[in-house]
């Protein structure tokens, strides 16, 4: 993997504020013909606080306008042709760290975008499948009705074929890894498997990916470069890139986000060839 730091603060004003158009934003692909886009691109929206701390406002705040940003940068990649976005909204450690107020508050913005009709309507027209990943059993015993959301909106999309949009809730990388190799562990035991069987292929049918493409752009905002095991064995081959510090999440508007797609299609990724 490759690391790339991003330099992006040209399109700041004079008060610190981040410049927006009316204008209709050219795709990658209009800037660059034939420019080739991630068909499977991973989001980690880091700086909601962050954000919100330098604009004196509680933490919560930071999280409402990330689901903002989350929802102009879905609408992007649902224009401009991405097959599989994925988006990682609550860590295993945030969970496990962060108050419970905090978690809360993260966990019912979720609610309300997943019981939004109009959203759920847009994303089951448009073909689009919903997966979730992450630790189910937790989200549930946190917030049931969440999960009764998840649920639901899992089964209206999941004939749907045309594009793939993934949150990762209560997800960390070697969680899914530990809870995999446990499936597998209990297939051995009953029987089922041999251990001569264990390949990559089968690790993957066990993750909580399966069936989906890895990923080949991963991006994370507000200045910190690590993917903090994010797809930790999917994305051992994807590209990296990474937003400065003056661009924590809910800054992150379609025209910056873009950058991160041009970056992509102009790098050449020879995979070990």
């Amino acid at each position: 993997m490759r690391l790339e730091f991003a330099k992006v603060a040209q399109m700041i004003g004079p008060e610190g504020k981040f410049i927006s158009s009316n204008e209709r934003l050219l795709s990658p692909q209009e800037i660059e013909p034939g420019i080739p886009l991630p068909k499977h691109l991973v989001i980690i929206p880091d700086g909601n606080r962050h954000w919100a701390d330098i604009k004196g406002l509680p933490a919560s705040e930071g999280h409402r306008e990330g689901a903002k940003t989350a929802k102009r940068l879905m609408q992007a990649c649902r224009d401009w042709g991405i097959q599989t976005l994925t988006i990682w909204g609550v860590s295993t450690d945030n969970i496990e760290k962060r108050s419970p107020e905090e978690i809360n508050t993260l966990l019912g913005i979720f609610e309300k975008l997943f019981t939004d009709k109009k959203m759920v309507t847009e994303w089951i027209n448009e073909g689009m499948k919903v997966r979730f990943i992450g630790r189910q059993d937790r989200i549930g015993k946190l917030r049931p009705t969440l999960l009764k959301a998840i649920k639901k909106i899992e089964e209206r999309t999941k004939e749907n074929q045309k594009s793939n949009l993934v949150f990762a809730l209560d997800y960390g990388g070697r969680d899914e890894l530990v809870r995999a190799f446990r499936d597998i562990a209990r297939g051995i035991k009953d029987g089922v498997l041999e251990p001569d069987e264990i390949d990559e292929k089968l690790i993957s049918l066990h993750l909580d990916t399966a069936g989906l493409p890895d990923p080949d752009l991963i991006i994370r905002t507000s200045g910190e470069q690590r993917t903090s095991g994010m797809l930790i064995f999917q994305g051992a081959l994807a590209e990296l890139y990474f937003y400065d510090s003056a661009v924590n999440f809910p800054d992150l508007t379609p025209k910056l986000f873009r950058e991160a797609l041009l970056d992509f299609g102009r790098r050449q990724r020879r995979l070990g060839r």
